[in-house]
Parts: C-alpha cells; sequence; structure tokens
C-alpha cells in the first residue's frame, strides 16, 4: 500500500504558539511522513484548501496582526465546502460552549481550549483524527484493490468465453 504523507495545516496568527503546534505534532508522529504547513490567516490558507490536507488545526480569532480577517468559523465552512474530508480541529483561547456546538456544528472534528492541558488536548485530538485518516485510506486502497481484482476476473472470464466460442466454431 503506497504511503502518503500527513498533510496538516495550521492555522493561527501567533507565530510562535504555530511553531510549538508543529514541533509537538512532529514529535507526536516521530518517523511518521509529515507534511505541515502554517498559516498565519484564513485568506492565507484559502488558496490552498484545494490541496485538500488531512488535518486542519484552526484557531478562532485570526486578527491579531490583520484585522480585517476572517474568524475560524468562516475557515471551518470553507474547509467542509472545499474539502469535505479535512478533519478540523478548533484550537481557541474561547472556553465557550455555544462556540463549541458552533464549531461542531459546521464539521469541526475536535475543539481544544488553549490552556494549560492544550498540548495533550491537542495530541489526543491529533490521533483521533489520524485513525480516521488512516481508516479512510485503507478503506481507498481496498475499494481499489477489489475494482482491480472485479476487473480481472471479468476479462478472465470473457477470455474463457472467447476461447469456448472459438472451440465451439472450430468443431
Amino acid at each position: 500500500m503506497n504511503v502518503d504523507p500527513i498533510r496538516i495545516f495550521i492555522v493561527d496568527d501567533d507565530r510562535i504558539l504555530s511553531a510549538v503546534v508543529r514541533n509537538e505534532i512532529r514529535r507526536l508522529l516521530g518517523n511518521r511522513q509529515t507534511e505541515i504547513t502554517t498559516f498565519e490567516t484564513g485568506e492565507f490558507c484559502s488558496p490552498f484548501i484545494y490541496s485538500r490536507p488531512d488535518i486542519a488545526i484552526v484557531d478562532y480569532h485570526l486578527n491579531s496582526r490583520h484585522l480585517p480577517a476572517s474568524n475560524g468559523i468562516e475557515l471551518i465552512q470553507q474547509f467542509k465546502k472545499e474539502s469535505p474530508e479535512t478533519n478540523v480541529i478548533f484550537f481557541t483561547r474561547e472556553d465557550n460552549i455555544g462556540l463549541a456546538v458552533e464549531a461542531f456544528e459546521q464539521g469541526a472534528s475536535d475543539y481544544v481550549i488553549k490552556n494549560e492541558f492544550m498540548f495533550w488536548r491537542l495530541n489526543m485530538a491529533v490521533n483521533q483524527c489520524l485513525q480516521h485518516v488512516d481508516l479512510t485510506r485503507q478503506l481507498e486502497y481496498k475499494k481499489k484493490v477489489m475494482h482491480y481484482g472485479t476487473a480481472i476476473i471479468a476479462l478472465f472470464l470473457l477470455a474463457i468465453a472467447a476461447l469456448e466460442w472459438y472451440l465451439l466454431e472450430a468443431k
């Protein structure tokens, strides 16, 4: 089975936190091949959503440097429209049940609050998303194998039918 790298987007206007999160994810994934890309705003990220990352870690407030920047909810909506299979982890300082419900309604896979437990929770959320990615990839691989297997069987049966026809015509 072809093992594609895990593609992760981190969208957070805090450059230092983004770098720490990137390093933490690399530590968590060990030798697993990963491509991690960071963006400061949703606007910077939007043109790349078409590349369909496996996981996106999205902050809610993305406007500390770029005031008219969109927020994380708007970015979740974009991901779910353009790349519905992307697992979006909402990553915010907001300990707000209403915002959490809205994030989940928009398609977030998890809601991680930036506090003293954030790396533990983020590791759990990323691991859960990775399990989903791995299962999805295994399913796609098995579908391809089944498709090719079915095609080979069909060709084999067609060849047998052609041989039978030839043998009947030869008599």
